[in-house]
């Protein structure tokens, strides 16, 4: 049943990105109509495009079959849960395409929903073989809820061997290895980690948590080990910037308040997820601070919506290369060239703003500014020290796109303002935020 939702799916997936009038409407109105009896349900899975298969007993109502509180590691058909923060990767699964780690071929899964529903355990596990880095990838994880189900305490543990990266934020896994594969573009920068976690996570609400964390990991290096794409240049890849190898042990709080998961932007979206992680490797201390804001809201009727993302971060302390930021090209600065800025401070706000010409044709003009700031702060200076002191300090990125009803897909050009260059030519397959 799996095999054939997957083909099923790609099959379906032109008509859903190049949709034929209001069917991308149509589409935000089925998830509106499954999701108004469940709005206050995190992390469930009842938004699901109308038509479009579901896994197991297709005669049980969809809630029974996806129970509220069911959290998968590994993407689920129809499951649209985000990570906000996004400094770890989804674990690696199927395939995928990176000039870390060239080709990666796996399988993986997640327990059934069942299990939760009868023992509240959730768990996943996965492997995996990649022919650029030649070493096998290995994952795995087990959650169990106590208390209540609707403020219900989660205690989980996971172990790992994995090439990971703190830039998912900027590009899902499979769009990523989509543009590398295409066009030679890599969002990314890799480092391979080994080790595990411990963490308890407690429900405020269904829309709330917090999360502490305790991780053990030994960090390497990665390499360039990709050098082919279908259509970029001989040697489309950059090099892998180098981390700071060795042990990491670290705790990490986390809060997270989640109005995206199952609203449409008819009821407004807002997210918020903040996390502070103290860490040391070897006689080294280090701090990083980072917050991350999403709103998505209709202005007008069929007419306007607004799409905004701010994010800020900061590192105090001896920080580890692995843990700075970066900025430029794709998920942040689209006009500039790809991560060209990096430093221990962060800024950045990015604003789409979604116009409906001919509201008949189910399609959105897309008007994108995004504005960002990294540098380079004393290691002693405090997490709100350091930060840009004038506007100069800021890069400033516009693009004008033409897109999907929800920005799913779109097409266009991005341009950088500091000097005058090139547009560069931009197509996205998922939301940039």
């Amino acid at each position: 049943m799996r095999l054939f939702s997957l083909v099923l799916y790609l099959l379906l997936l032109p008509s859903i990105l190049f949709c034929q009038p209001g069917s991308d409407d149509e589409i935000e109105a089925a998830a509106d109509s499954l999701v108004s009896d469940f709005d206050d349900i995190l992390f469930d899975s009842t938004t699901i495009a109308r038509g479009l298969p579901l896994a197991g007993d297709e005669s049980a109502p969809l809630i029974q079959r996806r129970p509220s509180g069911w959290a998968p590691e590994l993407p689920v058909f129809g499951f649209r849960r985000r990570d906000l923060l996004g400094l770890q990767d989804t674990p690696p699964y199927f395939i995928g395409y990176d000039r870390a780690d060239g080709l990666f071929l796996g399988l993986g899964g997640n327990s059934p929903a069942t299990l939760f529903r009868e023992h509240r355990l959730q768990g996943y596990f996965g492997f995996g073989y990649s022919f650029g880095s030649h070493y096998w990838q290995v994952y795995g994880g087990l959650n169990r809820d106590f208390l209540t189900t609707e403020r219900p305490l989660r205690i989980g543990v996971e172990g790992h061997i994995l090439t990971d990266t703190h830039d998912a934020w900027k590009m899902d896994r499979n769009e990523n290895s989509l543009f590398a594969l295409l066009a030679g573009i890599d969002t990314r920068d890799y480092f391979q980690r080994r080790g595990f976690s411990v963490s308890i996570q407690q429900f405020l609400g269904p829309r709330m948590a917090l999360k502490g964390e305790y991780r053990y990991d030994n960090y390497s290096n990665s390499q360039r080990e990709a050098g082919w794409s279908l259509f970029g240049p001989e040697q489309p890849f950059s090099e892998v910037p180098q981390i700071r190898k060795g042990l990491m042990s670290s705790f990490v709080a986390n809060l997270l308040v989640d109005y995206i998961a199952l609203r449409s932007w008819d009821q407004a979206q807002a997210g918020l997820e903040a996390q502070a992680e103290f860490g040391s490797m070897g006689d080294d201390d280090f701090a990083q601070y980072i917050a991350d804001a999403r709103l998505k809201i209709t202005l007008l009727d069929e007419w306007l919506w607004l799409a905004a993302h701010g994010r800020i971060g900061a590192t105090i302390g001896e920080t580890p290369p692995q843990k700075l930021f970066t900025l430029g090209g794709f998920g942040t600065l689209p006009g500039f060239p790809q991560n060209i800025y990096g430093g221990n401070r962060l800024l950045l706000l990015q604003t789409d703003l979604l116009l409906s010409p001919f509201p008949e044709l189910g399609l959105r003009v897309i008007l994108e500014n995004n504005f960002g700031y990294t540098g380079m702060a004393d290691s002693s200076a405090g997490p709100l020290d350091g930060f840009g002191g004038d506007l100069t300090a800021f890069n400033y990125s516009i693009g004008a796109y033409l897109g999907t009803a929800a920005g799913r897909f779109r097409i266009g050009f991005a341009f950088r303002t500091d000097i005058f260059a090139d547009p560069v030519f931009v197509i996205r397959l998922g939301q940039p935020f």
